[in-house]
């Protein structure tokens, strides 16, 4: 926009401010040369009546004359819409209670859909940041053809693990697990899982810091800790990776920090820490 729109778009806006004064004054102006048309008008053999029409044939209607100065001044379409938003408060005011409600009912809505954008994009538009999130399977147990649930007994697991030659890896979780994390403040209480030593070699998810859980070592007093407790309770220290964190009275060596693009594998808890599943059992 070039400097010559720009100042006439601040001479409009101007234009603006004392509006209603404005108006009455060249409403007045209009009078007083529709008043001397009239008198002319009359001085020339017309009735009074007729003098005033033809005054106001002449000068082309007064309101719409008026409108055209108007548009002129200003800028019509925000005098529209703030006439319009005035009016529509004005609306409102006088009918509180269907005001409230709508208010409400909009809250509710906006509340509903963007909480349902979230779990969409968390769970649709954005993929668990695993290494191929295409190659990776669930898999459950059955009870005739539906789906049962999620357990697996250990040893299920290692035969599975061992004889399953069509995958590349098979790695395992265990359920959720309370902690008590102490130590650099004060106890605050946790949600870990409890996972094969391979299962960060399985999924590929990258680490912030450190490394993953070394294979074979089931028992290895080794903790990975979630982006969210690690800025939360450690500040972010990239220096954490072989310092030790006590859970729940245990003794844990942090060994790596994962991306904070992962959650947990189900994608709707949190999961703040992960250890081999020798820890669990």
């Amino acid at each position: 926009m070039t400097m010559r729109k720009l100042r006439a778009v601040w001479i409009r806006l101007l234009g603006m401010i004392g509006a209603q004064r404005d108006d009455e004054e060249f409403a007045a102006e209009l009078a007083s040369h529709v008043a001397m048309d009239t008198d002319d008008g009359v001085r020339a053999g017309l009735s009074p009546a007729e003098a005033r029409r033809q005054a106001l044939i002449h000068l082309g209607g007064a309101e719409q004359t008026q409108q055209a100065h108007r548009e002129r001044r200003g800028l019509p379409w925000l005098e529209t819409l703030v006439r319009d938003f005035t009016y529509g408060l004005r609306t409102l005011g006088r009918h509180l209670g269907v005001t409230a409600i709508a208010i409400l009912s909009i809250g509710l809505g906006i509340g509903a859909n963007a909480t349902i954008f979230s779990m969409v994009s968390r769970f649709v538009l954005r993929p668990a940041p695993m290494g191929d999130p295409t190659t990776l399977l669930g898999l459950h147990t059955t009870h005739g053809s539906d789906p049962c649930c999620n357990n697996f007994s250990f040893p299920a697991y290692t035969d599975l693990r061992d004889q399953a030659k069509s995958f590349s890896g098979v790695a395992a979780y265990y359920e959720l697990i309370p902690a008590s994390i102490g130590g650099g403040g004060q106890p605050e209480r946790v949600w870990g899982q409890g996972v094969t030593s391979n299962f960060f070699d399985v999924t590929e998810l990258p680490m912030v810091v450190g490394r993953g859980f070394i294979t074979g070592q089931e028992n290895a007093p080794e903790v990975v800790l979630g982006a969210g407790l690690w800025q939360r309770r450690f500040n972010a220290d990239k220096a954490i990776v072989g310092k030790p964190v006590i859970l729940s009275g245990r003794t844990f060596t942090v060994v790596g920090v994962v991306t904070p693009a992962f959650h947990s594998v189900d994608q709707i808890l949190d999961t703040e820490f992960w250890v081999p599943l020798g820890n669990t059992r």
